[in-house]
């Protein structure tokens, strides 16, 4: 057993917590203490410190990012540690934690550890792109891990995190994918034509160098977190015959709204103050420009619906669906401006014959699963 997540009221949890601590000891498994982490907004947080002092119980660890002391660490460096401090004290920049590798909790907290896990990532990159770069054929090698090993590298992320929160994050991860490419193909990419060319997949004559963030035309981050929004919130409140995976949620989502006839999202959208919905709306917006639904009378797509009734009836493919939508417009935008690549001088992956590809991935020392469906060419 790797990681468990406890979600409820916090006057409960001390219950719960100590039945999960005496079933996980009779099974004879250990408990990383260090890793036992809280998070509670920050009204909550005050009030459980206050509280747990008041009773004299012990402090609950909190996940947080904060200024290192100094200990086997640069003073002022950041880290991610769990404290038993609330807020306002030893030099916390936001708390939260991370589930299934993804940070949630303030936004302090998930901006710095965004930069963090996005940093990683490029060092990854580069030290596997040194490797790469020494050997024969190098083109063949890096083009495919770069399209298969590296680009997906952070895509849960934009699927789990805010849009506003990735869109800027991850352009270190772009440049190095991005850079990458040129090394294995020798292109010229500083050309914006071809560079808009190279983000299509191959089906448009692309070479796939899909943007992950959102910065300039990057869409990625709007499409991946709406398709993961469809699959995630219906599923929340109860159907007929089926209990819902977060019932205590029925309220943000309102009951019926998923079934024949509801509102899907009407009533989620409709709650001020609610960073949820605001996050939806923008993307929702963003992708319809992207798409230029308001130019196209009578648009015949995802895209073309209103933002309470996004995914009808595509939730399972909703983000394949609205990158399609996407790249869609964005061919026939480069076919009408003239693009060379029109004409047959598009940019070229390399062609790889059947000993080549078995030479790339027989040489990983593991599987590669290319994958098919939201990402596919």
């Amino acid at each position: 057993m790797d990681d468990g997540y406890l979600f409820g009221p916090a006057d409960v949890m001390d219950a719960v917590e100590a039945d999960l601590r005496a079933d996980l000891k009779a099974k004879g498994m250990k408990i990383d203490a260090g890793k036992w982490q809280n998070y509670a907004l920050p009204n909550e947080r005050r009030r459980i410190g206050e509280q747990r002092a008041r009773q004299g119980l012990e402090p609950w660890l909190w996940g947080a990012v904060m200024r290192a002391p100094g200990a086997g660490a640069a003073v002022g460096e950041l880290q991610y540690t769990a404290v038993p401090q609330v807020d306002g004290s030893g030099g916390v920049l936001g708390y939260g934690l991370h589930a299934q590798g993804v940070p949630m909790g303030d936004r302090g907290f998930v901006q710095w550890e965004l930069k963090r896990l996005v940093g990683k990532a490029v060092e990854k990159v580069r030290q596997c792109r040194t490797v790469l770069a020494s050997m024969p054929s190098k083109q063949f090698h890096l083009h495919t891990v770069n399209l298969y090993c590296f680009s997906p590298l952070l895509d849960h992320l934009i699927q789990s995190c805010y849009p506003e929160d990735v869109q800027e994050a991850l352009r270190p991860f772009d440049d190095a994918i991005l850079t990458t490419a040129k090394l294995a193909l020798g292109l010229d990419l500083a050309d914006q034509i071809a560079l808009r060319r190279a983000r299509l997949p191959p089906s448009r004559s692309g070479l796939l160098l899909r943007q992950r963030g959102g910065h300039g035309g990057g869409f990625l981050p709007d499409a991946a977190f709406w398709g993961a929004v469809a699959q995630a919130i219906p599923s929340f409140a109860d159907r007929p015959g089926a209990p819902g995976f977060l019932p205590e949620l029925v309220d943000v989502v309102s009951v019926g709204s998923f079934e024949q006839g509801g509102g899907r999202y009407s009533h989620l959208l409709s709650r001020h103050g609610c960073r949820l919905a605001d996050e939806l709306k923008g993307a929702w917006g963003r992708l319809r420009v992207h798409a230029q639904v308001s130019q196209q009378p009578g648009y015949d797509g995802c895209l073309g619906a209103e933002v309470a009734m996004a995914g009808d009836g595509c939730e399972r493919k909703f983000q394949h669906a609205l990158t399609v939508e996407v790249e869609a417009c964005r061919e026939k935008q480069m076919d009408v401006c003239g693009d060379p690549g029109a004409s047959g001088a598009r940019p070229q992956a390399p062609v790889l014959s059947r000993h080549q590809r078995l030479k790339v991935f027989g040489g990983m020392g593991h599987s590669v699963a290319v994958p098919r469906g939201e990402y596919a060419a």
